[in-house]
């Protein structure tokens, strides 16, 4: 600490004065000295979910919240007071416009009568075994939405539990019915197969089969290359999505689906657990 001016250097050390009720501090007049100051307290550190605040994960409107007050001033919505007030107004209106037309506009889209496309496209589709009980939305809909065919070909048994209301109406054995459903959707599958090398990689991605006025093959390739994407990747990406088991080439392309040839070859073959099994034993 540097020295204070003669004419300044009144006690330049902090003393306390006892009296019978409080101690004073007598601060010093030395101008070198820093005064201890009342600093405002640092905010509380509020919980966050990798860096994010937690209260922006069931409420995102407090998200959006911050992001205008982050972005925008008050002075951008007018100068005033009662400027702002009447935008927030305007801006309300224009909400609750959007609002209403984006619902109308969904429930014009789920209750527009279907396109003459759309029924050829149904027409074209066969039904599914027990396909009236699929579209009542039950447990056999589920059933054959969530499970693939070979998992539902895999069943050893399956019971649904029936309702009606709070009355409880038993159960029923329905393996053999997952059965014949997995059975003819794999049966589909392989028809579009012997159609398509590419038959998953064109169902995962919607696009049509090249017999339905789709893209070839080779158009297929040529637009992922103009993407930036590589087409081996996608399409070996594709098969095991759907649990699709390939061979692949020397050059490290995808090759023809493995068939129980490829296992009598030593190679494994898709999806079959029996299969799988024996060739376990025999290594």
């Amino acid at each position: 600490m540097a020295t204070c001016p003669k004419y300044m250097q009144v006690n330049t050390t902090r003393s306390l004065v006892m009296s019978h009720t409080k101690v004073v501090m007598v601060p010093s007049l030395c101008f070198h000295t820093t005064q201890t100051h009342n600093l405002r307290k640092a905010p509380k550190t509020s919980w966050k979910i990798f860096g994010i605040q937690w209260a922006y994960l069931p409420w995102p409107s407090y998200f959006i919240k911050a992001i205008i007050r982050r972005r925008m001033k008050p002075e951008v919505l007018g100068p005033d007071e009662a400027h702002r007030k009447s935008i927030f107004h305007r801006l309300s209106l224009l909400y609750v416009l959007l609002a209403w037309t984006g619902a109308g506009v969904g429930i014009w889209v789920m209750s527009r009568p279907k396109t003459q496309d759309e029924v050829d496209e149904e027409k074209r589709i066969k039904a599914l075994p027990y396909q009236d009980e699929i579209d009542k939305g039950g447990a056999m809909w589920w059933i054959n939405a969530l499970k693939t065919p070979d998992d539902m070909q895999d069943m050893k048994k399956l019971q649904i539990i029936k309702f009606s209301g709070f009355s409880y109406k038993g159960t029923e054995d329905v393996t053999v019915k997952a059965k014949e459903i997995g059975q003819e959707r794999n049966r589909r599958d392989r028809e579009m197969v012997e159609e398509s090398d590419d038959y998953f990689l064109r169902k995962r991605m919607d696009i049509k089969l090249e017999k339905d006025g789709g893209p070839t093959n080779q158009q297929l390739r040529e637009q992922y290359k103009a993407e930036g994407k590589d087409y081996e990747l996608e399409l070996d990406f594709s098969n095991l999505k759907y649990k699709k088991r390939t061979n692949y080439n020397a050059d490290g392309t995808v090759g023809s689906y493995s068939t129980k040839e490829d296992f009598k070859m030593g190679k494994i073959v898709p999806e079959d657990k029996e299969l799988d099994l024996e060739m376990e034993m025999a290594l």
